[in-house]
């Protein structure tokens, strides 16, 4: 089962549970997350509409200085738009990064964490990949005596966009409904 990215980490870990032993539970872990999504290329028609009818390149809308959009009520805040065969994505204004948290979600019973590489460079990915693998296999060998690093967030920082900021996502909030 692939958990909504709006679950906190509590209800995660409720889920992981009640589930264990009978379905899979995977949860993303990092990076960007789709917001919005409309099978419709809504960029494109937009285009179309204003009497432009150029395409929209892939390379216009894949890379990280791509499309985007900001509200008003925070300027401060970029959502990229990403728009493929698939339709038009509206994506987060920051990174998931569980990195110092992902032992709780190993001690709850998630069984798979999802790296998420979309708009990323493959140098970034690498890094990322890697961050990931000293964690899991740093508390694979030894859950008991397990202490998180700060030196592997390191390699991440350092590629990270700096207009992008790395979160917990939804898993330290309080939803109210």
């Amino acid at each position: 089962m692939v958990l909504a990215r709006e679950l906190n980490l509590e209800e995660t870990l409720e889920i992981a549970r009640q589930l264990e032993g009978t379905m899979e539970v995977q949860v993303q872990v990092h990076g960007i997350t789709n917001i919005y999504h409309s099978k419709r290329s809504l960029l494109q028609n937009y285009k179309e509409h204003q009497g432009r009818f150029e395409t929209i390149s892939r390379e216009e809308l894949s890379k990280e200085e791509g499309l985007f959009l900001i509200e008003q009520e925070r300027p401060n805040e970029r959502f990229p738009v990403y728009e493929d065969e698939n339709g038009t994505h509206i994506m987060s204004s920051d990174d998931m990064c569980m990195l110092d948290s992902l032992h709780e979600l190993m001690e709850g019973g998630v069984d798979s964490m999802k790296l998420e590489s979309l708009l990323k460079s493959a140098e970034y990915n690498e890094a990322v990949i890697r961050s990931y693998r000293k964690v899991i296999d740093a508390y694979t060998v030894d859950p008991a005596g397990y202490e998180f690093q700060e030196e592997w967030l390191d390699e991440i920082r350092e590629l990270q966009d700096p207009n992008r900021e790395l979160s917990y996502g939804f898993f330290f909030k309080e939803q109210v409904y």
